[in-house]
């Protein structure tokens, strides 16, 4: 018969058994019937065949009933019967099976009889379903936590008949999920019962399906910010969270941080990250957030200084490559004098650029200059001060003393233009070009022999200037002479005494 709960018109198979029995007569049990046993009953001995009644666009008419067998045991031929105790009737001869069809709504009973007269009869119902019962399978939701999602509760089942009730209820093997997805929870068969009797077949059944969805959960990864002033070392943090749902039991990740940050600036604080075995990247929605790694500018005060020294006038040059660095208020140490190691491990190397002093200049100032190269020198944004240290000559002291003379007194002027040098010496370069003595005595007495002027020379050059001159004055002294005056004065005379 046709199932009009199947839109394609689906005819169902029932078996008839047709076999002799001790006392001669036939005995007519269902053997067989669809996959799902809904459509036939064995009611006390007899066979019931279940029709369903179709109305489709492609069945308009009402006689579209159908009554189906087939023949177990007995002899042929077979002879069909059919009656629904009123105006439809039939009977087929010489029937291989039983395909009885374009029915009107009734109940009908069919006989069979086979070639030695045994008969046995079944009742069958063709009406048209009315009342619809449907089943909805549950649906469920749940976040991924690693166990299975399933559900056998169903809703519906109303519009029953007093005292039927819903049974056996049959969830498919694939209605449930695990791992993140939707499944349909879908139910395959159940059954109305009737005082224990399935009478499923006078029901329009609906099954409809409801789904089982695992979420994904959801996970942040984030690394840590961090921050620093510059000190020459990488800045590094490897800490990083997880928030959000987190993981399921047994189920985690193992991270790899990556970001470094060394110069003034800032990156991302980046990573990578592996799930550990087992653990399904499906099942979770996973966002990165990358912290900020600073590196700030170092303000420690940095001073340069270069050494103030002076030397007595020597015809040399002179230079003085002796430096100071101080970083913040540490005097920083160094293997060779110009190349000192700041806390960072950055080097600042010193270049002497002072051209050196020979001669004497009152105006020397600042002028052991020189000039230093730092590495990361963008990296300090603190002081940088450079003192220049003073280098200088200092005269060379030098003393001429005059010579000292002395003579009778003879009429004629006395001078000595000699000169020796006491206590001191010259520059090994230079020369005297000349000394003026002014020094004069005519008559007896004594009078200074007196240096006026010295010039010195280096070659064509006077460097007199590099020289702090003394002199020391020598004595030029007449002496009287001893000798005998007579002097005669109006015929007489005498000796001379001073007086007269």
């Amino acid at each position: 018969m046709r199932d009009g709960r199947n839109p394609d018109g689906k005819v169902v198979t029932v078996q008839i058994a047709v076999d002799r029995i001790h006392d001669g007569h036939l005995g007519g049990v269902v053997t067989s019937a669809d996959a799902e046993d809904k459509f036939g009953n064995n009611l006390l001995g007899s066979v019931i065949f279940c029709a369903a009644f179709l109305v489709s666009a492609f069945h308009a008419e009402d006689t579209d009933g159908v009554i189906e067998g087939v023949f177990v045991g007995g002899n042929s031929p077979y002879v069909v019967n059919w009656t629904d105790g009123g105006s439809v009737s039939g009977s087929q001869s010489n029937a291989t099976d039983i395909h009885i069809t374009d029915l009107p709504d009734g109940d009908y009973t069919v006989t069979v009889r086979d070639a030695d007269g045994c008969e046995i009869s079944a009742d069958a119902a063709i009406h048209q379903l009315t009342q619809k019962v449907s089943l909805t399978a549950d649906s469920q939701t749940k976040v991924y936590d690693g166990s299975e999602l399933k559900s056998n509760i169903y809703s519906g089942g109303d519009n029953l008949e007093s005292g039927d009730v819903i049974a056996n209820v049959i969830f498919s093997d694939d209605s449930k999920i695990t791992n993140a997805g939707v499944q349909t929870n879908h139910i395959e068969s159940f059954q109305i019962l009737r005082n224990g009797v399935d009478v499923t077949c006078r029901y329009d059944t609906a099954m409809i399906d409801g789904s089982l969805e695992v979420t994904k959960r959801q996970l942040t990864f984030t690394s840590a910010d961090d921050e620093k002033v510059y000190d020459g070392t990488e800045l590094v943090n490897h800490e990083v969270t997880v928030t959000g749902d987190g993981f399921a039991e047994e189920e985690g990740v193992t991270f790899l941080v990556t970001g470094t940050q060394t110069l003034v600036g800032n990156s991302n604080n980046t990573f990578t990250y592996a799930l550990t075995d087992g653990t399904d990247a499906d099942n979770y929605e996973i966002s990165v957030v990358y912290g900020t790694l600073t590196v700030k500018e170092n303000n420690t005060a940095i001073e340069i200084s270069s050494a103030s020294n002076h030397w007595t006038y020597d015809c040399e040059t002179h230079t003085d490559e002796t430096y100071t660095v101080k970083y913040g208020n540490s005097e920083l140490a160094s293997s060779d004098g110009k190349t000192f190691e700041l806390p960072t491990g950055d080097k600042l190397t010193i270049t002497n650029t002072a051209a050196g002093v020979k001669y004497y200049d009152a105006s020397y100032n600042e002028n052991n200059t020189f000039t230093y190269t730092l590495e990361n020198a963008a990296q300090y944004t603190g002081a940088k001060n450079t003192v220049f240290g003073t280098l200088s000559i200092d005269k060379r002291a030098i003393n001429f003393s005059a010579n000292s003379a002395e003579k009778p007194y003879d009429g004629t002027a006395l001078t000595d233009d000699g000169y020796t040098i006491t206590n001191s010496s010259l520059a090994t370069c230079d020369a005297i070009d000349h000394v003026t003595i002014t020094g004069f005595q005519l008559n007896v007495g004594t009078s200074e022999n007196v240096i006026g002027e010295v010039v010195i020379k280096q070659g064509n050059e006077d460097v007199t200037y590099n020289y702090d001159i003394n002199t020391t004055k020598g004595v030029l002294t007449i002496t009287p002479i001893d000798v005998d005056v007579t002097i005669t004065k109006h015929g007489a005379e005498h000796n001379y005494d001073g007086t007269i």
